[in-house]
């Protein structure tokens, strides 16, 4: 999975200071940026793991707010390498998010997914 911003996003390393984070974010993607280019206009890519991702779900959802308090908002995207097709969206507001919002982007390994997080 990977995010897309207007802005570079704040890097999650999995574990700091004694505490466990579940979900890391790492500015250096695994694959090329050419690849989310594909599929996001937005300027800046992060590549996004879940660790156990109904248990993360709270502290991710904290950390979109906390970063759209200086975007307008967050692209989420899953999809394998080699898929293709035109991507399924789903659209919703930060105070509105909820953990089943994060369902979407399990729906389909055939075409890409977006679940975008608006301010």
């Amino acid at each position: 999975m990977f995010l897309a911003s207007d802005k570079p996003l704040e890097v999650v390393e999995s574990s700091y200071e004694g505490h466990i984070n579940k979900f890391e974010i790492s500015n250096n993607m695994y694959y090329s940026d050419s690849y989310a280019k594909d599929y996001s206009d937005k300027k800046y890519f992060s590549e996004l793991h879940w660790i156990s991702a109904k248990s993360s779900a709270r502290q991710f959802i904290n950390y979109l707010k906390e970063q759209l308090e200086n975007l307008n908002e967050i692209e989420i995207w899953n999809m394998w390498l080699d898929t293709c097709g035109v991507a399924s969206q789903k659209s919703v507001h930060i105070s509105e998010l909820s953990i089943h919002d994060f369902e979407f982007l399990d729906n389909s390994t055939d075409t890409p997914v977006c679940l975008i997080v608006k301010k």
